[in-house]
């Protein structure tokens, strides 16, 4: 909540408190001394029009606007007596029709007390400077949500509606009784900083570019840390060499000082790069060194867009199991003051080191046994979920995996076939800044359980899995000599036998429904073929983990689409309530 002032007879603040949002009332306090009204005037209600309600009451009085950004002068104001008016902050004087005490809704009060009158602010806004270091703005605009009066568009957001010796600034309105404010600066699809304002700190926001960090107050921006480690400014593009837009030499021609740091978490501050989490050990660090001439060639091949940038080389002997770290680097002049700092991206890095073409996911032994294996180097753990059925049930086992060259194997016997699983990872993540637990299916899944929530251990080849007729369907269907000799027809799953009323209802929208030679889509299709088409082609076929593919979660729109009136918005608006909703994959 907002604070707000209560004016008293004396123009002496009192702290209250009230709503920050459009049209909460704060408190301002009269004193019927400042009136000529006598009591018995104050409860008549059926006063003859000489006895009216006065039209202002002086009030000196001192209050500051909910929005933090303006203050109203101190001094002698005139308020409307009306509740419910409008206290403007620039406004000498206030004025309503005269009216009577009924109208007006006054009552019965002594000479000398104080009544309370709430008056309506206007909408409160808030107001967020945004500093970039270079100086740049163009094209930087404010995306607005989560308690924004007017929600902005992705790609209309907000321009800076002018600028101060800090940044440019915004000023956005907040709906009623918001408690934050959440917002994305971008330019297109290029984010800078997000997160959400609590709006229990005040009404005024600083950002600084880079940084996921709001300051109630201006920062000091000579005190903040050079660099910014939620970034990935510099690559790891070989085993031993980092390419980095930073200079190899300082103004006054002295080598800066390059280094490499690695821990299991790390952090930045004024002081500089330090171990936040120490899991994997204390904080190691490796000196590089400028590469005379620049990056090898094999490199500017593999990166030309980075051709301009420093080439920087690590000592010989740097691990690779360091890969598992966060890892960043950070540059300072000779004398010591620091000049950036960011994270690794570590592709090159990895492949260099851990480069793997062999099997992954699950794979089946002569004997039915199953290995399971997952490519994730940068992993400090991975661990075996195993279920006995696709969903609900708890874990049957949880193995721990072991790690050889950059992947994690488990074995098992040969009853692990047909059930499900799923990993357990703790890695670092570069979108989190910190080591995170992750439990996911395999990147290498084969089959999968309804909406993608675990990996199936199937052995496609098995009879079981096979529709019937598989195994005689290549003597059956013609020889394609060639690509350029397919027709193709495409269609999607669902809407082949959504609306087929020859098909069973609980098969409509589904893959069996192909199965039925004597349904309307059947026999379209073979009149098809025997007019020369030759494919199928099904759009998607894919199960999305991000639609809901159990007929359970499926929506459809309430009520009779057809009974409704042809001009009626009504079929729109049933369709429009489930239109996010809709369970099938098309």
């Amino acid at each position: 909540m907002w604070p707000s002032y209560r004016a008293g007879p004396l123009g002496v603040g009192h702290r209250a408190h009230a709503g920050a949002s459009r049209a909460s009332p704060f408190v301002v306090q009269r004193s019927t001394r400042s009136t000529a009204l006598q009591p018995s005037q104050l409860h008549r209600r059926n006063a003859p029009q000489e006895t009216t309600f006065p039209r202002t009451i002086n009030l000196p009085y001192s209050v500051t606007r909910q929005d933090g950004i303006a203050t109203c002068r101190t001094g002698l104001h005139k308020l409307s007596a009306r509740r419910g008016c409008a206290l403007k902050a620039t406004s000498e004087e206030t004025e309503v029709p005269d009216t009577t005490e009924d109208e007006v809704g006054t009552t019965e009060a002594e000479v000398g007390t104080a009544e309370d009158v709430e008056i309506p602010v206007e909408t409160v806004t808030v107001r967020i400077l945004y500093n970039r270091p270079d100086g740049e703005y163009d094209g930087w605009g404010l995306h607005a949500y989560g308690g924004a009066l007017n929600e902005t568009s992705w790609t209309e957001p907000l321009a800076a509606m002018g600028s101060t010796d800090y940044g440019v600034y915004w000023e956005v309105p907040l709906e009623a009784g918001a408690e934050k404010v959440e917002f994305i600066v971008h330019r297109g699809d290029q984010k800078d900083c997000e997160g959400a304002i609590p709006l229990s700190e005040g009404c005024v926001a600083h950002l600084v570019s880079c940084r996921n960090q709001v300051f109630p107050a201006e920062p000091d921006l000579n005190s903040f840390p050079q660099g910014n480690l939620y970034r990935a400014c510099a690559v790891f593009a070989s085993a031993d060499v980092i390419l980095w837009d930073v200079p190899a030499l300082g103004p006054d021609g002295a080598a800066n000082v390059v280094t490499v740091h690695g821990a299991a978490q790390l952090e930045l501050s004024a002081e500089g790069i330090s171990a936040s989490d120490d899991r994997l050990g204390p904080m190691r660090s490796w000196p590089c060194a400028a590469v005379e001439g620049g990056a090898p060639p094999e490199l500017r091949a593999k990166y030309p867009h980075l051709a301009g940038w420093t080439a920087f080389r690590l000592p010989p002997g740097f691990p690779a199991e360091a890969l598992r770290c966060h890892l960043a680097v950070a540059a300072q002049t000779a004398g010591g003051r620091p000049l950036d700092a960011t994270s690794l991206q570590l592709a090159g890095a990895l492949d260099a080191h851990f480069a793997y073409d062999g099997p992954l996911g699950a794979t089946l032994a002569a004997d039915g046994a199953v290995q399971l294996a997952v490519w994730a180097p940068t992993a400090h753990s991975v661990t075996l979920y195993r279920y006995d059925a696709p969903t609900g049930t708890p874990i049957a086992e949880e193995v721990p995996m072991k790690e050889e060259g950059g992947v994690w194997r488990v074995e098992g016997p040969a009853s692990w076939q047909g059930s499900y699983y799923q990993y357990e990872v703790i890695v670092y993540s570069p979108a989190t800044n910190r080591v995170e637990r992750s439990v996911a299916t395999d990147p290498y899944a084969r089959s999968l359980s309804a909406n993608g929530e675990r990996t199936h251990i199937a052995d496609l080849a098995a009879a079981d899995l096979a529709p019937p007729g598989w195994g005689t369907l290549a003597a059956v269907k013609p020889p394609l000599e060639a690509f350029t000799d397919a027709a193709i027809y495409e269609l999607h799953i669902r809407d082949f036998s959504a609306l087929d009323e020859s098909v069973p209802a609980e098969l409509r929208g589904k893959y069996l429904a192909f199965g039925l030679d004597d349904s309307y889509g059947g026999r379209h299709l073979a009149g098809l073929a025997r007019a020369g088409m030759t494919h199928v082609h099904l759009l998607p076929a894919y199960d999305f983990g991000s639609v809901n593919e159990r007929a359970g979660g499926w929506k459809e729109p309430e009520g009779d689409l057809a009974s409704m009136a042809p001009d009626s918005t009504d079929q729109q608006a049933a369709v429009c309530a489930i239109q996010n909703e809709d369970g099938f994959n098309w």
